[in-house]
C-alpha cells in the first residue's frame, strides 16, 4: 500500500503512515488532513464540499480576519475583504436554508407512506424532477463503473454464514424455518426407489442457484418477485426449468461452471460496465464453492426456503390472474 511521509519545517522526515482514501469522495488517496477535524481529503474540491462546510466556513473567516489584522492595508482593501467575508457567509447561509427547505419538502412528501412496503412507481412519482435526474445520473455511473459503493448499501451476510459464527444474541441472523414434517430424504438413495444417480448434481445446482439469489436480493427473495423468478429461470434452466430426461452434470465442476457462466452472462446483459470475466469467473467459483460447502450441512433448510419462496411467488401470480380475469369479465 502507498505511504505518505509528513515533513516538518526543518525537513525532518517523520514516520510514514498508511495512506487512506479521501473521506469525502472515497475515490482518491487522501493527501491532506484538516487541522480542525482531522478529516482526510484529496483535493481542494473535496475540502470545500458541503460535508465539510463547517470547517471551510470557519477557515475562510479566520483567514480573512487574520489577513486584515496582520497586513497594513488601507481602508478600501479592508472594506473589500470584509465584503468578501460577508458574501461568503451569506452564500453559506443560503445553502443551509436550501438544504433545510429540501429536507422539509422530503418529509412532507414521504411522511405518510411506508417506503419499505410501497410500490416503487409510487415513490418515483413523489420525487421531484431534479431528484429523478440525480438518481438516474448516479445509477448510470454505477452501471458504467460497477462501483455499487456509491449507493452506500448495507453489508449483507447470508444466514448460513452467520449461523456458523459466535455472535451476540441480539445480533444473530435467524435462518429459514423448517416445516413441521419432512420426508426421509435418505430413502431417495435406496436402490428400491430407483432414484437417479444425478440427483446429487441437480441438488447442488439448486443450492448454487439459491446461494446467488440470496446474495443478489440481500436475503429478501420476495422483495422483487419478478426479478427473483427471472433470475431463477436463467440460473436453473438445466434443472428446475428443464424437461430433459438426462442430466448435463457429471461432477461439482460441471455444476459450478454452468451456474457461474449463466451468472456472468446475465450480469453482462444487465450492466453497461466493462466486463472482466476471467476475474469475475474466478471469484464467483470460489464464492459458490464456499457456499456449497456450508449449505450441504443445511440443505434441508435451504431447499425448503427456496421451495417456500417459489410457492409464494406462484400463489401471488395465480392471485393476480384471478383478479385480472374478474376485472375484465
Amino acid at each position: 500500500m502507498p505511504t505518505l511521509k509528513i515533513i516538518d519545517d526543518q525537513d525532518k522526515a517523520l514516520e510514514p503512515v498508511n495512506q487512506t482514501l479521501c473521506e469525502i469522495c472515497q475515490k482518491q488517496f487522501s493527501n491532506y488532513v484538516c487541522p480542525r477535524c482531522n478529516l482526510r481529503y484529496c483535493s481542494l474540491t473535496c475540502y470545500k464540499d458541503l460535508k465539510h462546510a463547517d470547517c471551510t466556513e470557519s477557515f475562510y473567516r479566520e483567514s480573512v480576519t487574520a489577513e486584515i489584522q496582520t497586513r497594513e492595508l488601507d481602508k478600501n482593501d479592508k472594506n473589500k475583504m470584509l465584503a468578501m467575508l460577508q458574501r461568503l457567509e451569506q452564500e453559506n447561509q443560503a445553502l443551509d436554508l436550501d438544504d433545510d427547505d429540501h429536507y422539509e419538502s422530503m418529509l412532507d412528501r414521504f411522511s405518510q407512506i411506508d417506503i419499505e412496503h410501497t410500490d416503487a412507481n409510487v415513490i418515483w412519482d413523489l420525487l421531484s424532477d431534479q431528484e429523478r435526474k440525480e438518481f438516474e445520473h448516479v445509477l448510470h455511473n454505477v452501471e458504467k463503473t460497477g462501483d455499487w459503493h456509491a449507493w452506500h448499501l448495507p453489508s449483507y451476510s447470508p444466514w448460513w454464514e452467520a449461523s456458523s459464527l459466535i455472535q451476540e444474541q441480539d445480533q444473530s441472523i435467524p435462518g429459514p424455518v423448517l416445516p413441521a414434517s419432512l420426508p426421509d430424504f435418505t430413502r431417495l438413495t435406496q436402490p428400491a426407489t430407483r432414484s437417479s444417480p444425478h440427483i446429487v448434481w441437480n441438488g447442488l445446482s439448486i443450492l448454487a442457484t439459491y446461494s446467488y439469489l440470496m446474495r443478489h436480493a440481500m436475503g429478501d427473495l420476495l422483495e422483487d418477485t419478478r426479478d427473483t423468478l427471472c433470475l431463477c429461470e436463467v440460473l436453473s434452466a438445466n434443472v428446475l426449468f428443464s424437461n430433459a430426461a438426462t442430466c448435463p452434470y457429471e461432477g461439482v465442476e460441471d455444476v459450478v461452471g454452468d451456474v457461474v457462466a449463466r451468472i456472468i452472462d446475465w450480469e453482462d446483459k444487465a450492466t453497461t460496465r466493462p466486463s472482466f470475466n476471467h476475474i469475475r469467473r474466478y471469484d464467483l467459483k470460489l464464492l459458490l464453492l464456499h457456499d456449497l460447502e456450508v449449505l450441504q450441512k443445511e440443505s434441508k433448510r435451504a431447499i425448503f426456503d427456496f421451495w417456500h419462496t417459489m410457492d409464494c411467488i406462484s400463489k401471488q401470480t395465480r392471485k393476480k390472474k384471478v383478479i385480472s380475469k374478474t376485472w375484465f369479465n
